[in-house]
C-alpha cells in the first residue's frame, strides 16, 4: 500500500475581509452652519428673547383681563344707561352746556370728581348708588324668628355692594321633641333601665336649651323568634310512675 497524503484544507472561494473597528457615531455638521461656541450661544440668546416676547403677551392678556378702574371704564360709554351700567364709581353729566359734550359725548360719563373739576354742576350729575329699606323688623317674642331684621328691600347698581346689620338672638321657645323607640325584649332591659334612670335629668337638659321641649317612649313588643328551630340537648328527667301502680305512704305513727 501506498502511504497516505496529508489532509490540507481547500482556499475558501470568496476572501474573508476583517472586520472594521466599530466607531462612535456623530453627526455631519451642516454646510455653512458650523457648530461653535458662538453659535450656540445666539441659539440661546434667541430662545430666551422668544420666552421673553411670550411673558409680555400673557401679562398684556392678563392686565386686558382684569377688572379696569373707574377712569378706564367710564371713558368709552356713549349713554347715561351704558355709562350707569359700566362701573358703580361711573356718573353722568346731564348739563347741556358741558365742556366737553360738544366736542365727545363720551367725556360726559367719568367719575363724579372728574366731572365736577371738567366744570360740571353737582345737580346736573346722575350718580345714584344703592338703598336698602326694611321691611319688616319686629320683635315677636319668645316664639319669633330669631334673625332680625326679618324682611328687606335693596337696590343696587350693576357691580355695587352694599352690607347691613344683623341680629341674632337664640329663640327659647323653639319646639324640641325627643322619642325613643324601644321593644320588650330581654336585650333591651338595660337600656330601659337607664332610661327611666335619667329621663328626668335629660328632660331638666333640655328645658336649658328650650322652654318648650318634650320627651317621649315608645314601647314596641319583643321581635318574632327566629323560625330557625336551634338544636338543645333535651334534659334528663326522672322516669314517671306507672298509673297501675300504687303509691304506698309511710305513716309515721305506725
Amino acid at each position: 500500500m501506498s502511504p497516505r497524503a496529508p489532509f490540507r484544507p481547500k482556499p475558501p472561494r470568496h476572501p474573508v475581509s476583517p472586520p472594521r473597528p466599530v466607531l462612535p457615531y456623530s453627526a455631519p455638521p451642516r454646510p455653512g452652519c458650523p457648530i461653535t461656541a458662538s453659535s450656540i450661544g445666539q441659539r440661546w440668546a434667541m430662545g430666551r428673547g422668544g420666552l421673553l416676547l411670550l411673558l409680555l403677551l400673557l401679562m398684556m392678556m392678563m392686565m386686558r383681563a382684569a377688572p379696569r378702574g373707574a377712569e378706564g371704564s367710564c371713558r368709552p360709554q356713549a349713554s347715561c344707561e351704558e355709562c350707569i351700567s359700566s362701573h358703580p364709581r361711573c356718573a353722568w353729566c346731564e348739563e347741556p352746556e358741558f365742556p366737553g359734550g360738544a366736542q365727545m359725548e363720551t367725556s360726559r360719563c367719568a367719575p363724579r370728581e372728574a366731572l365736577e373739576r371738567a366744570g360740571c354742576p353737582p345737580g346736573a350729575i346722575v350718580d345714584p348708588h344703592g338703598s336698602l329699606r326694611v321691611l319688616r323688623d319686629t320683635e315677636r317674642g319668645d316664639g319669633g324668628g330669631q334673625l332680625r331684621p326679618h324682611s328687606v328691600e335693596m337696590e343696587l347698581r350693576a357691580g355695587e355692594e352694599l352690607s347691613f346689620a344683623v341680629r341674632f338672638r337664640r329663640a327659647r321657645a323653639v319646639p324640641v321633641d325627643l322619642y325613643f323607640l324601644l321593644d320588650l325584649s330581654y336585650s333591651m332591659r338595660d337600656d330601659l333601665q337607664l332610661l327611666q334612670r335619667l329621663g328626668t335629668e335629660l328632660l331638666h337638659a333640655l328645658h336649658n336649651a328650650s322652654s318648650a321641649a318634650r320627651i317621649g317612649a315608645t314601647l314596641s313588643p319583643p321581635p318574632p323568634p327566629d323560625p330557625t328551630p336551634t338544636p338543645t340537648p333535651m334534659p334528663h328527667t326522672a322516669p314517671s310512675i306507672p298509673p297501675s301502680t300504687p303509691i304506698r305512704t309511710a305513716n309515721p305513727n305506725s
